[in-house]
């Protein structure tokens, strides 16, 4: 891993943790979510779960003109938009609803669960991002697309994500709040001080290497690997990446 002077490293820990991470409420992610949202026994793959590696191709770029806490909508929306569609964080923002806070954070099971209960989301052209929230225009117009059921990363184990990354790229939190993820550069991320109990930050994890796992942040293309990263695979779960993963299911089958 390569640590240097990216855009961040002027901040203090403390001040980079409070401009570009995220607030969860830990209370509402327990054992029974997991329990009652398995994957769908019916569910087809088109992958074997003897790959040694799997990525997505069909990824829209990264963007840096988010608010922190709404990396929740862009990972839950990137789960979403499997195929190039920029789907609408602004929607989320605007018509939070089962406990999540507009721009003042939340879960992406919970953003899953807006878009079934909704009966979808908008497409960004329609609905595009402006960074605050408001109420008053919250709209369904445009919906583009919908879910039919979401399910939680099997055993909240790294096995469980590798198993649902054959499918679909899948919307995970971690806990960010390290100096070296602050640095980060290029590499195979990890941290000492990584608490898997501890989630501070949203995004998408796209795929695996023997050794990694292949994520797209929110943080723009010019941070990063092009506004990837690779974190660091089969260590326990360390960081929690599995811990806190969900994904979309389309009538039983991942497109």
């Amino acid at each position: 891993m390569e640590l240097g002077t990216n855009e961040f490293a002027d901040l203090s820990l403390q001040e980079f943790i409070d401009l570009k991470l995220s607030k969860f409420n830990m209370s509402e992610i327990t054992d029974d979510l997991f329990t009652q949202h398995q994957p769908d026994n019916n569910q087809t793959s088109s992958s074997t779960s003897s790959s040694e590696s799997s990525e997505s191709s069909s990824l829209s770029p990264s963007s840096s003109s988010y608010n922190s806490n709404t990396s929740r909508c862009i990972s839950s929306n990137c789960g979403l938009g499997k195929e190039k569609k920029n789907l609408s964080e602004q929607n989320f923002v605007d018509c939070q609803t089962f406990g999540n806070k507009g721009c003042e954070g939340g879960c992406a099971h919970n953003a899953y669960h807006q878009v079934l209960k909704g009966h979808g989301v908008s497409h960004s052209n329609m609905y595009p991002y402006v960074g605050y929230k408001n109420t008053a225009i919250c709209s369904a117009v445009g919906l583009t697309i919908n879910i039919r059921s979401y399910a939680m990363t099997l055993g909240r184990k790294e096995f469980g994500l590798t198993k649902a990354l054959l499918d679909t790229p899948v919307s995970a939190s971690f806990d960010a709040s390290s100096r070296e993820f602050q640095l980060y550069v290029r590499g195979i991320f990890s941290s000492p001080t990584c608490d898997k109990l501890k989630p501070s930050h949203s995004v998408l994890v796209t795929g695996y290497q023997p050794g990694a796992w292949l994520i797209k942040n929110s943080f723009g293309v010019n941070w990063g690997e092009a506004g990837f990263f690779r974190l660091a695979r089969n260590t326990d779960d360390k960081c929690g990446i599995a811990s806190f993963a969900s994904y979309p299911e389309f009538n039983g089958v991942i497109p």
